[in-house]
Order: C-alpha cells, then sequence, then structure tokens
C-alpha cells in the first residue's frame, strides 16, 4: 500500500512536470526551446538514422532503437515508466484537463518556479483525480524534501537531485 501511494505521487510529480514539459515543446506558445526541445531532436534524428540504416526492421528491433535513442538523449526512462502507470488509470479527458491545469499554473507561477503541493492537488481536482489525505501528506513531505534539497544544492540536476530529494524524504 505505501510503494502504491509513493508511486502515485511520485507519478502525480512526474505528470505535472511532463505535462508541461510536452506543453512547452510542442504548444503554440511554449516557443519549443530548452532542453526537452534538444533532446527530442535528438531522438527524432537518432531515429530516422535508424530507420535509413533498417527500413525493413521488425518491431521489437525499432522499439530496442528507440530505448537506445531515448538513454542516448539522457531521457529517464523510469520516470516515463511511472507516468504511463499513472495515466493508465486516467481518462483523455482526465489527462487533457490534468496537462491544461499545470501549464497555466506554470505560467502563472514564472519560469523555474516550481509548482507547489496545494497547486498540483488543486490540478488534480480539476482534471477528477482526488488524493487521500496520506497521498497529500506524502506530496507535500516530497515537496518540502525537493524545495530544501535545491536550496542547499543549488547545482545539483537529474540523478544527483533524485537521489538527494530520496535521502531527505527518508529522513523525514
Amino acid at each position: 500500500m505505501k510503494r502504491t501511494l509513493a508511486v502515485v505521487a511520485v507519478g502525480v510529480l512526474v505528470l505535472g512536470g511532463g505535462a508541461a514539459a510536452f506543453a512547452a515543446t510542442t504548444a503554440g506558445g511554449g516557443g519549443g526551446g530548452g532542453d526537452n526541445s534538444a533532446k527530442r531532436a535528438q531522438v527524432k534524428d537518432c531515429m530516422q538514422k535508424f530507420r535509413q540504416a533498417n527500413p525493413n526492421a521488425d518491431p521489437a528491433a525499432r522499439k530496442a532503437a528507440r530505448q537506445d535513442c531515448l538513454k542516448q538523449a539522457g531521457v529517464n526512462l523510469q520516470a516515463l515508466g511511472r507516468l504511463k502507470r499513472f495515466a493508465q488509470n486516467l481518462t483523455q479527458d482526465q489527462k487533457d484537463k490534468l496537462r491544461q491545469c499545470v501549464v497555466d499554473a506554470r505560467k502563472a507561477a514564472g519560469k523555474g518556479a516550481v509548482l507547489s503541493a496545494d497547486q498540483i492537488t488543486k490540478c488534480l481536482q480539476t482534471a477528477g483525480v482526488t488524493l487521500n489525505a496520506d497521498q497529500q501528506a506524502r506530496l507535500t513531505k516530497l515537496q518540502e524534501c525537493r524545495a530544501q534539497v535545491r536550496k542547499d544544492n543549488p547545482d545539483a540536476r537529474g540523478p544527483q537531485l533524485r537521489q538527494l530529494v530520496r535521502q531527505c524524504v527518508g529522513a523525514k
């Protein structure tokens, strides 16, 4: 039960970040800038080269090549898996509402701002997804730890940042 709740809480954060990243690189107002657009372009180029070299590749080979291209671009495949599992339980209408709410909240918060647990909860409620008290407490703790780790380690990125946040959450 604890693991399920932890996965849901992390999935919510990942979904929020993923939705904002997706919107920032594909929406009309996003401009397609930033690290995500570079990663998307790198994966696209990698796959295009694979298709040219292997025009008759079977689906399994294409999937393996896609995984390799994502790894080369530095995409966190574990986070994508959590996001997919979380998103499977949402309807398309819920996904659309959640994505739009997160995009709007990020625009209102400003560049580089991290959404608070209350903002994420509001977006989830807008989309018709509710968290129980335990899930809400875990989300709040995760947000507090993330803010503290970012304050203490402003240069931490990617795996290092995630590891520091995990240590903080485990200590609380």
